[in-house]
């Protein structure tokens, strides 16, 4: 996450005012974690590297100039994600491999299978990149005043 303090009137309202453009870099920014998403998401039938998807839109929020694109899951594969047990619990896959489960152990007990993090290691993976695109559209933009 990338924070600045801004005490320059005209420096925030330029920035506000380049919205648009500081939606573009997190959407591409989302579209490269999307990549390392689903190269690092685990293969079986390769329906959860399909569901990863980015967001449509830019997340709405109420402070002006702020821009973030979200890597999520799609929900219209819920069906292929969402499965339930013997005991009608619901459990989601995605989630299972991202942070990993509790499984049965011959003989009585359980063992935790540990997670693959596909997403939490696109995230790290991204963010120097994005950190680097959004600095640079900031200092054109400032560099422009």
């Amino acid at each position: 996450m990338l924070i600045a303090n801004i005490s320059n009137r005209e420096a925030l309202e330029a920035l506000q005012m380049s919205e648009k453009l500081l939606a573009s870099v997190a959407r591409a920014g989302a579209i490269q974690a999307l990549k390392y998403a689903r190269k690092y998401a685990p293969v079986r039938t390769g329906a959860l590297r399909k569901g990863i998807i980015v967001m449509p839109g830019i997340e709405k929020s109420k402070y002006v100039g702020k821009a973030v694109a979200e890597v999520v899951m799609d929900r219209n594969m819920n069906d292929v994600f969402q499965r339930p047990n013997r005991r009608g619990h619901h459990f989601y896959y995605p989630a299972s491999q991202e942070y990993g489960f509790k499984s049965r152990v011959k003989g009585g007990g359980t063992k935790h299978v540990p997670g693959k993090h596909f997403m939490h290691i696109a995230s790290r993976l991204e963010q120097p990149d994005m950190e680097k695109m959004t600095v640079e559209l900031v200092e054109d933009v400032l560099g422009s005043l």
